[in-house]
């Protein structure tokens, strides 16, 4: 129940810690992570398989911190391979990202997860192509950026060399950097040296194919796309992006709706901030990453309210927490990758 004048009420939340009990985690464990329901995906690109070879690792925890049983690597793996360096999970699949420079690909998994899901394997790609860095999946569909190219799956993920549809997102000096899908939806930042900083959308039209999306990104009055990366977040009918002030090199996190297929109404959630490292929104709740530090953002009555998130006892937030963010219900995943203790703090809150 919303009343007039009501003060808003505070986020509180519980923590636990979680580190890799195998012994074969690196100091990368927790720089890329997946948090669905109860189930978190942990990525380690530089973690070592079970006979020692440095081919990445992709984890798999309940929220209270229960290792699962490890998932079944892929074949062909090698040193270097960097399995693990982004992780998407759905409720369909997990898809994991390996963008070494010999093989390029994109692992997915079907739900459940464990040593009985075996992974299917995406086309090959050029050597040395930066494909399963930046990857969003929604249900059954899967986004992966690479260089000014978007990668959509057409065939079904849990087969191998599954088909696939390419769309050139702006002109071939662009890279894509951040990714966010939702339903028949996506947004995608890419950065230019022709054409600066963009935001592109992109929509699923009739049989299934997307489409470019030509009219420009409705940017909130007095801010401008940051020049090197924008992060973005994207729910159903939600979308969070960092945008800058003009003349400000600081960021805010603008919430925009989207209202007759439009992304509209847009509004500062948080403002005022270093380069933000990550976003996550799930429902009323969201999560913002900033090297060093952390926040969970929950709508009541229109409006976002914002808590700092810090391991317990405060004094022990390592640099490197906040660097990637997932949030799941209530819940929100912290990555803090780093030499000597890597973790992942997962808060659960009100």
């Amino acid at each position: 129940m919303c009343e007039t004048g009501a003060s808003p009420t505070t986020i509180s939340c519980s923590v636990i810690k979680i580190t890799d009990r195998t012994n074969n985690t690196s100091a990368q464990f927790g720089a890329a992570l997946s948090l669905l329901k109860d189930e978190l995906v942990v990525g380690d690109p530089e973690g070592k398989d079970p006979q020692g070879t440095l081919t990445g690792l992709a984890l798999s925890f309940d929220t209270v911190g229960r290792q699962k049983p490890l998932l079944t690597m892929p074949s062909g793996l090698n040193n270097n391979s960097v399995f693990g360096s982004a992780v998407a999970v759905s409720s369909s699949f997990a898809c994991i990202g390996a963008p070494n420079t010999g093989t390029p690909s994109v692992y997915c998994y079907s739900q459940p997860l464990g040593p009985a899901s075996m992974p299917s394997k995406s086309g090959a790609k050029p050597p040395g192509a930066p494909f399963g860095k930046y990857l969003a999946l929604d249900g059954d569909t899967l986004l992966v950026a690479m260089d000014d190219q978007l990668i959509f799956n057409t065939g079904p993920l849990g087969v191998s060399g599954w088909s696939e549809q390419m769309l050139y997102v702006a002109d071939p000096t662009a890279t894509v950097t951040s990714v966010a899908l939702s339903g028949s939806r996506a947004v995608v930042f890419s950065s230019s040296t022709m054409n600066g900083s963009k935001l592109t959308m992109l929509t699923k039209s009739v049989g299934d194919t997307w489409e470019l999306n030509p009219q420009d990104f409705p940017l909130l009055s007095g801010y401008k796309i940051p020049a090197t990366d924008a992060k973005l977040a994207m729910s159903g009918t939600n979308l969070l992006v960092t945008l800058e002030p003009t003349g400000s090199s600081n960021q805010a996190v603008v919430h925009y709706s989207l209202e007759a297929g439009i992304w509209s109404n847009p509004s500062v959630v948080l403002s005022d901030l270093a380069p933000v490292t990550s976003l996550s929104i799930s429902g009323d709740f969201a999560a913002v990453g900033v090297q060093g530090t952390a926040w969970v953002l929950r709508r009541a009555c229109g409006k976002w309210e914002s808590q700092r998130l810090s391991p317990n006892p405060p004094s022990s937030v390592p640099s490197t927490f906040g660097t990637v963010v997932s949030v799941s219900g209530s819940k929100v995943a912290v990555g803090a990758p780093v030499m000597g203790d890597p973790s992942v703090y997962v808060f659960s809150c009100n």
